[in-house]
C-alpha cells in the first residue's frame, strides 16, 4: 500500500522550508550533541553561534545570524524514500529512509498524528518502524 501522503516526499517539509530557519540537535559519536540547521538539503552545524538552542535563541537577530552563518556541512537530512504497510495488525508502517538514524521523536511523532488523521487511525494502536537502504 502506498500511502498518499508521501506521494510526494517533500511533502513532509513545512511549505516555507526553503525560507524557514529549521534548527534542532543530532548527537555525533565523538563530540555529543550539536545545535543544527536543518535544510532540504542538508544538516549544518550551528557550534560557531551557539551551543544550545535557548543560547542561540538569546542571541539578538538569532534567525539572520543563522542564515548569514556559512556553516559545514554534517550530513544529508533524512529523506523518506518509501513507505509500505506490511502488517494489518497491527497496523505495522514501515519507511524506507536514507539515513534512519537522523529520524527524530519529533518526526515520528509528526507522522504518527499525520497517519492517525489521514488514515482515520487516531484511536487504534499502529507501529512505526525506520529502516536504512539496503547495503549491496
Amino acid at each position: 500500500m502506498t500511502l498518499p501522503l508521501f506521494a510526494n516526499a517533500p511533502s513532509i517539509w513545512p511549505v516555507d522550508a526553503p525560507r524557514a530557519v529549521l534548527i534542532g540537535r543530532i548527537w555525533l559519536p565523538d563530540t555529543g550533541p550539536v545545535l543544527v540547521r536543518v535544510q532540504t538539503d542538508g544538516v549544518y552545524d550551528l557550534s560557531a553561534l551557539a551551543q544550545t538552542c535557548s543560547e542561540l535563541l538569546d542571541l539578538p537577530g538569532a534567525a539572520q545570524r543563522v542564515r548569514a552563518l556559512t556553516a559545514p556541512r554534517l550530513a544529508d537530512s533524512a529523506t523518506v524514500l518509501a513507505a509500505t504497510q506490511p502488517e494489518v495488525a497491527p497496523p505495522t508502517f514501515v519507511f524506507f529512509v536514507n539515513h534512519p538514524e537522523f529520524v527524530t521523536r519529533a518526526f515520528e511523532n509528526y507522522l504518527k498524528n499525520r497517519i492517525g488523521e489521514d488514515l482515520g487511525l487516531r484511536e487504534v494502536p499502529f507501529r512505526l518502524v525506520f529502516r536504512g537502504r539496503r547495503e549491496e
